[in-house]
């Protein structure tokens, strides 16, 4: 391998781990779901984690260390319905199904166009971030290197 993007924490058997990002997600649903939240007199954690919730299978403790976060019953956050994809998650919260906690750069879409609304704006930086990996003999590489740089300016600029 030549470089690789990986997401968790910076160990990579005989490979240099350069950081690129952090990650903060967001609470969001459907119009309708937070519509029906806010009518009921919902206006923090504690009454949304009465709400279904969507969980990633790759994140399991994410809704647990979001609850814990915002001082509401964390173990609530074990509960619901479980996907092994974002946009499975992200087209379930779409259609009404529940609260999916998600990194806020994959639903610039979907919040432009009203399909999801940010239910309480209190992002969570999640521990693991994005890195590149690159093996320790190929360093000196210049291509990978080049892309390397270019792929950390452009997450520079988002």
């Amino acid at each position: 391998m030549d470089l690789a993007i990986h997401y968790g924490r910076p160990v990579w058997p005989q490979a240099v781990c350069s950081y690129l990002c952090s990650e903060d997600v967001v609470p969001v649903a459907s119009p309708t779901l937070v519509s029906r939240f806010r009518q009921a007199g919902g206006a923090d954690a504690r009454a949304l984690a009465a709400l279904p919730l969507l969980h990633m299978e790759s994140r399991p403790t994410l809704w647990f260390e979001w609850l814990a976060a915002q001082g509401a019953d964390a173990q609530l956050g074990f509960r619901g319905h479980r996907f092994d994809q974002f946009t499975l998650i992200i087209e379930a919260a779409a259609a009404g199904l529940g609260l999916a906690l998600v990194p806020r750069y994959l639903i610039g879409q979907e919040l432009e166009r009203g399909r999801l609304m940010v239910i309480l704006d209190a992002p969570l930086r999640t521990e693991p971030s994005y890195y590149v990996v690159r093996p320790e003999g190929r360093m000196a590489d210049a291509l990978p290197g080049a892309f390397a740089a270019w792929l950390a300016e452009q997450v520079g600029r988002g």
